[in-house]
């Protein structure tokens, strides 16, 4: 190669470049040389060249390891071991290199076992601690998102649900049927009260008649020439426990009492709304406040504080007993029944209401309440559902792909430990079995760190809120399971592609 002495490399040719390696090799007389493929772009003079050389330090007492398909070399060697299928078997020095590449028949390569692999598994995973660590970050961080989305989402439900039940009030109205005899006149029917006073949940119950036609003029005194106030207030017989139901008070707070009493203590009384006794001119109620209904005096004997009345509307009302309403009115629609139930309990009272009021035929019964909360509140949980699915499945997919990213750095880093298991006989599905199930591990142990983690954010977001927290036993549960689906499923195509690394391509050129 002297002539080739101030040529670059580049301009070298294969076999030019191998022997060059082969003589730097052979400058610092090694005692243990190892050759791949010596002469593997070489031409046959030159290849009888290096073979010689190859002996002549082999009888000077070097040690020389060839690996070489050229049969050329092989036979000259002083001992022949053949590397094919994961075995290595010995061969004698006169005989033919076999050309089937297969082991021999009824010799199999020992498969690794659940221990083996988990051995590996952990020696792969605390080789490499501070990537380990992070996958299971990543894993724990999308568990943790899904138990608090679950979480939280179970917790606000609740506390959206009993908000509901509270802003609608706690009113049912009920009535039967047009025709029905029960509440076409001004009878109370105390039994029907009764019956509905004894249903678990109610806590008062009344009935009211909004008077269609009042018996005359509504004037401030008996003169009938008067200013006639009848289309500025309106009149409702009430019975029962009409104040207790509206929470309305009274002034004086005695009134009430004697509006819903027994019939001569309401007879020829009136409580006025707020708005009706402003129009009339009532300052206070009491002896020698009287209002007239047509030739029918009625004595004030309470007004209902403007407050009280709310979203009733019966500020313009004329709040009279059946006794003094049977007087002063012409027509009388249909009565309603009026129940105020326990805090949030509205909705369930108004399926029961029917059967009290009439057990054979409960579909002429027509119940309503403040707010339809059943589909309300299916509603708010269908849209609460949707939401918590869609920020589930966001954190699931980010802890697949930023978990397949970092396996799949793993094997690009342990490409050679890969090439040499191949090389020893492990199979691909072994190699793909192994970083699956090092990934299984990593994933189970997030999965569990998560639900903690998830556990204790819910909780004190829920204290700090001032809510009750709510997590689902479910996902408690799930969780480590998905933890596990997420690691094993992002190690898909990492494992696919250790499986596909060549051994003798890697070693070669490691």
């Amino acid at each position: 190669m002297a002539h080739k002495v101030n040529a670059p490399v580049d301009q070298l040719s294969g076999g030019e470049r191998q022997r060059v390696a082969i003589a730097r090799a052979l400058s610092h007389r090694p005692q243990v040389i190892f050759m791949d493929e010596p002469t593997g772009n070489l031409d046959e003079s030159n290849t009888e060249r290096v073979v010689s050389l190859i002996e002549d330090l082999s009888r000077d007492g070097a040690t020389i390891v060839v690996v070489t398909h050229d049969d050329r070399v092989s036979s000259r060697a002083d001992r022949r071991l053949r590397l094919g299928e994961g075995l290595l078997t010995e061969l004698d020095r006169s005989a033919p290199v076999p050309m089937i590449e297969a082991p021999p028949a009824g010799v199999h390569r020992p498969r690794l076992g659940i221990r083996a692999v988990s051995a590996d598994a952990l020696f792969g995973i605390l080789s490499k601690p501070f990537r380990a660590v992070i996958a299971c970050a990543i894993v724990a961080l999308g568990i943790a998102g899904l138990v608090v989305a679950s979480g939280l989402s179970a917790t606000a439900s609740r506390q959206v649900d009993a908000s509901i039940r509270s802003a609608s009030g706690s009113i049912v109205r009920a009535s039967f049927d047009e025709g029905h005899d029960h509440t076409q006149s001004l009878t109370l029917v105390k039994q029907d009260l009764a019956r509905i006073a004894s249903v678990d949940g109610v806590a008062s119950v009344a009935i009211r008649w909004d008077v269609a036609e009042m018996a005359g003029p509504v004037l401030r005194t008996s003169d009938q020439t008067q200013p006639d106030f009848r289309h500025q207030v309106r009149l409702v017989v009430v019975s029962g426990h009409f104040f207790d139901v509206y929470n309305a008070l009274t002034i004086p707070v005695t009134a009430a009492a004697i509006i819903t009493g027994p019939d001569n203590v309401s007879y020829d009384t009136v409580v006025l709304g707020a708005k009706a006794a402003a129009s009339l001119g009532v300052q206070r109620a009491g002896p020698g406040q009287v209002i007239w209904i047509g030739a029918h005096p009625l004595t004030v004997v309470g007004i209902l504080r403007e407050s009280a009345t709310g979203n009733e509307n019966l500020d313009d009302a004329l709040l009279v007993g059946p006794p003094t309403g049977a007087i002063v009115s012409n027509s009388v629609p249909p009565g309603r029944y009026v129940v105020a139930t326990e805090p949030g309990l509205a909705t369930e009272i108004s399926g029961v209401l029917p059967l009290a009021l009439d057990p054979i035929h409960p579909e002429w019964v027509q119940v309503e309440t403040a707010a339809q909360l059943k589909t309300l509140r299916a509603t708010v949980g269908a849209q609460f559902e949707q939401l918590i699915a869609a920020i589930s499945l966001v954190l699931v997919l980010l802890a697949v792909l930023v978990t397949s990213a970092i396996t799949m750095a793993g094997v690009n880093a342990r490409r050679s430990e890969i090439a040499l298991r191949r090389a020893v006989g492990a199979r691909r599905t072994e190699i793909g079995f192994l970083f699956t199930f090092e990934n299984s591990i990593i994933g189970l142990v997030g999965g569990f760190l998560g639900v903690a983690v998830g556990e204790g954010v819910v909780t004190i977001g829920s204290v700090v809120l001032g809510w009750t927290p709510a997590i689902p036993v479910l996902v408690l549960i799930v969780g480590p399971i998905v933890g596990l689906a997420v690691a094993a499923f992002a190690a898909i195509v990492p494992a696919s592609r250790s499986a596909s690394i060549q051994p003798s391509l890697e070693l070669h050129t490691t």
